[in-house]
């Protein structure tokens, strides 16, 4: 019973905690999200691949109205890829507004 209850609250801590991005491994460093874009392409290189998407910031105008909005700014999201050769799946690494948000495998 005891272990039961043990495997059951397991179970629930690793539910309840949030998924982050995965961990990399460029030569002989480690890189995950915490990274900052430069300290990304220092140690893993240029990517193989860039694609760059420029969308529209906007917000509702005063009257609350569904059809009425303004843009108030654009965001640019970037998405590299980096093929690691035929042993590695590539890896896509997005980045918004400069900052480093997720770091996929693709699998």
């Amino acid at each position: 019973m005891r272990y039961e209850l043990i495997t059951a609250a397991a179970f629930m801590v690793a539910i309840a905690t949030p998924v982050h991005g995965e961990t990399i491994r460029c030569g002989s460093s480690v890189v995950n999200e915490s990274v900052t874009v430069e300290e990304l392409v220092r140690k893993c290189g240029e990517p193989t691949s860039r694609r760059f998407e420029e969308q529209d910031v906007r917000v509702r105008t005063p009257n609350d109205s569904n059809s009425n909005t303004k843009k108030i700014g654009t965001t640019v999201t970037e998405y590299w890829t980096y093929d690691r050769g035929s042993q590695a799946p590539p890896v896509l690494v997005t980045i918004r507004d400069g900052k480093v948000r997720s770091i996929q495998v693709r699998r």
